[in-house]
């Protein structure tokens, strides 16, 4: 699957690029809203994997599903990670995958169908 990856926090950002490459997806990775959308710009994707609580943004979920998700391939997959899954849920697509931190074993999963 081709996978976008958004986080702010790059150790993060890295990590969780690193497991779903691992897992056997094509992964592209960017640090913030802006990077994302001049990626989608140019690029289309089957996913997008993306932190809540990015910076910049006063919902990563809001930021998604108005800005990204029409952007991605159809059908499209969206996984949020949050540290709270109320938050995410209230500001998410409806057909969002919402995991909590940590998150990489979750966003796994929920990529694998």
């Amino acid at each position: 699957m081709d996978v976008l990856v958004i986080d702010d926090d790059r150790l993060a950002l890295r990590a969780t690029a690193r497991v779903l490459t691992a897992a056997g997806h094509h992964v592209r990775s960017a640090d913030n809203m802006n990077h994302a959308g001049h990626i989608l710009a140019y690029s289309a994707y089957q996913a997008i994997v993306s932190d809540q609580d990015l910076v910049g943004t006063d919902s990563g979920a809001k930021t998604v599903a108005s800005f990204l998700r029409p952007k991605l391939r159809s059908p499209a997959l969206v996984v949020m990670y949050t540290g709270n899954p109320n938050d995410a849920r209230r500001d998410a697509p409806s057909d969002a995958v919402i995991v909590t931190k940590p998150h990489i074993d979750e966003v796994v999963r929920a990529l694998q169908g």
